[in-house]
């Protein structure tokens, strides 16, 4: 699976996981919202053979590979503390 984190998701999420004492932070779509996908955060201390392991910390599973191959995950704290999800070939444009 083809997703990256910049520094910034990368630390932010790292972060994360040292403050509610957790081995990973997982990444679900969900049908729904505006634009037809929800994207849910959430912790787990394990992970099964059906997820992807980005960066030894992010866990994706495959069911949602369709959906986020080819993203870039962003977090910007002056964006409200937002992550931006992008598709690579978008990653240039501001």
């Amino acid at each position: 699976m083809n997703i990256t984190l910049t520094d910034n998701a990368y630390e932010h999420l790292r972060d994360l996981r040292k403050k509610h004492n957790k081995e990973f932070v997982r990444l679900d779509v969900k049908a729904g919202g505006c634009a037809g996908y929800e994207y849910e955060w959430s912790f787990a201390d394990d992970y099964t053979r059906d997820d992807h392991i980005i960066d030894d910390m992010l866990l994706v599973h495959k069911m949602f590979e369709l959906y986020l191959t080819g993203t870039e995950i962003d977090y910007n704290k002056d964006d409200f503390g937002n992550y931006r999800l992008l598709p690579m070939e978008a990653t240039g444009v501001v």
